[in-house]
């Protein structure tokens, strides 16, 4: 508004002394119209300028408004990230947790369905957790849990090697393009890890494990895998605990007939 105020003064200053130039002044029609043809000029110069100011202007405050929701945008994107990632974080040892299995679990069998490579899925469990627990206390026994996570992970080289708390004292590894003797190999590197640990002079850590691998078919669901691996851990438990058992290849292959 005080730009268009200034605007309309300068413009009365223009006009009024062109009229008063004309009847004062002995000038030819030529040099009036050269005048006036200046002073029409000068007022678009002038109606230009003020107009990219208030332009200016109003682009600076956008701009402003712009930059403010950009970083309110960044702040929410880091907060939901930041959650995201507490949300399927294990707090305790600082793997993923059940649902973060779950998410992995998925995408890893989608992938090797549509690649047409094979998955393998270990299942292991602490031996005698809850005599840790009752005769160590439970402080002892979350340390125990993250140190036999760390043992596992200590056994995963590749970067698609995914190591997940599936609940309680029991953990999931989930290995991309591995057969069943990559499965065996893993099983046995693990055992030897976590018996390695020093827990306490009166207590050897071990671990039983259950595993599986195959290449995921129409015929072929997920969940029913996941209860095989957990079938044959339970198999490595009733054989003596320290131990892994590995699903045959002949349940794999009749799996669309159990899942029925």
């Amino acid at each position: 508004m005080k730009s268009r105020c200034c605007f309309f003064i300068f413009i009365n200053c223009l006009l009024v002394p062109t009229s008063a130039i004309a009847s004062q002044l002995e000038v030819s029609g030529m040099n009036l119209l050269t005048l006036t043809i200046n002073v029409s000029v000068s007022i678009i110069l002038l109606y230009t300028l003020v107009s990219l100011r208030q332009n200016k202007i109003r682009n600076n405050k956008a701009d402003a408004r712009f930059d403010t929701m950009q970083l309110q945008l960044e702040d929410i994107s880091r907060q939901n990230s930041r959650l995201q990632k507490e949300n399927t974080t294990d707090s305790l040892t600082g793997i993923g947790n059940r649902a973060h299995f779950e998410i992995t679990y998925k995408m890893e069998w989608d992938r090797a369905f549509r690649e047409q490579k094979a998955i393998a899925m270990l299942m292991i469990d602490i031996d005698h957790f809850k005599r840790i627990n009752d005769q160590f206390g439970h402080t002892e026994g979350d340390q125990c849990l993250v140190a036999v996570a760390l043992a596992i992970r200590g056994c995963l080289h590749r970067a698609s090697d995914r190591l997940m708390r599936f609940g309680g004292e029991e953990f999931a590894v989930l290995l991309s393009s591995t057969d069943i003797e990559g499965v065996r190999l893993m099983s046995s590197r693990i055992l030897a890890a976590v018996k390695s640990l020093e827990f306490h002079q009166t207590f050897q850590l071990t671990v039983s494990i259950g595993g599986a691998s195959l290449v995921p078919g129409k015929s072929k669901d997920s969940q029913c895998f996941i209860r095989l691996v957990d079938d044959a851990l339970y198999r490595a438990k009733d054989a003596g605990r320290d131990c892994f058992e590995l699903v045959e290849n002949k349940t794999l292959l009749d799996m669309d007939i159990m899942q029925k």
